[in-house]
């Protein structure tokens, strides 16, 4: 059964815990906690935080689907920056440390899946370069922190930009705790075959990203703002029988957070239950 949870990278503007009760006031079963600054980053947590923050988890019932590492500025000043696939070793190190704070942060928390994506391709890095620096971080992350799901998002113009590049990754390190983490919106963005690719990602899948596109411009709208036919999209994880979580994700829309939050729920809670009612009529 698909379950629906929201992003907290489209809730900046508040603390929190605040924007844990918006999520679970506005119906959504789970959340993904995404790393930021002002709500948890892994270099500033304290026990007595990470401890606080299990207990409003518990307090809220939310079910803690993903901690999201995607925020653009927890290392530097540069975007994204520096990534698995950064150039210098230093770099590189600095981002596996980060990420290796955060699984653990997560175990606490009670997370079993962490996401992340590839960072940009140097110019001074080979396309074999990179893709080497990249399988070795992973795994390094994997053989330390077995007991975790890794999955890796595709974005736009990053190394690993589309299904079919993380779908290789993945299959080139065959791990069974390394997984997509697939996001409908950058389909929509960055590839042709959009239906098939989504077809074909999910038995890849333990976590999805959901949002509306428009003209195929890499902005998060809405739900039902844009051109998405999620009848066609939620109709295909449904006949998969995908029993994840789907994320909502709408930092474009921190300042409308209200609006987002529910909208976005009863767009796709309609469209699920659409789908749910249409698979029993058939049976």
């Amino acid at each position: 059964m698909i379950k629906l949870c929201y992003n907290t990278n489209g809730l900046r503007s508040m603390p929190l815990f605040n924007a844990l009760d918006a999520v679970k006031e506005h119906g959504f079963e789970g959340v993904e906690l995404s790393l930021h600054g002002s709500h948890l980053h892994p270099f500033n947590a304290n026990a007595d935080e990470i401890k606080s923050i299990k207990t409003k988890l518990e307090k809220t019932g939310l079910f803690p689907a993903c901690i999201a590492t995607g925020c653009d500025n927890l290392l530097s000043d540069v975007r994204f920056e520096p990534s698995l696939i950064n150039f210098e070793s230093d770099g590189r190190e600095l981002r596996i440390k980060l990420l290796d704070k955060t699984i653990s942060i997560a175990k606490e928390l009670g997370f079993r899946i962490v996401n992340f994506a590839s960072g940009f391709k140097d110019a001074r890095a080979t396309s074999k370069e990179s893709n080497k620096y990249l399988v070795e971080g992973i795994s390094r992350l994997l053989e330390r922190h077995p007991d975790i799901i890794l999955a890796i998002e595709p974005e736009p113009d990053m190394f690993i930009g589309t299904t079919t590049d993380a779908i290789s990754l993945i299959d080139t390190i065959r791990h069974p705790n390394f997984k997509l983490n697939l996001d409908i919106g950058h389909v929509y963005c960055c590839e042709e075959t959009i239906l098939e690719n989504i077809e074909k990602s999910i038995p890849y899948t333990v976590h999805t990203h959901i949002e509306d596109i428009k003209n195929h411009i890499h902005h998060h709208q809405i739900p039902g703002d844009g051109d998405i036919d999620f009848h066609k999209v939620l109709k295909l994880f449904v006949e998969a029988g995908y029993n994840g979580y789907i994320s909502v994700e709408l930092y474009h829309h921190a300042d409308v957070w209200q609006d987002a939050l529910s909208r976005s729920h009863r767009e796709l809670t309609k469209v699920l239950a659409d789908l749910h009612l249409a698979e029993k009529s058939t049976v």
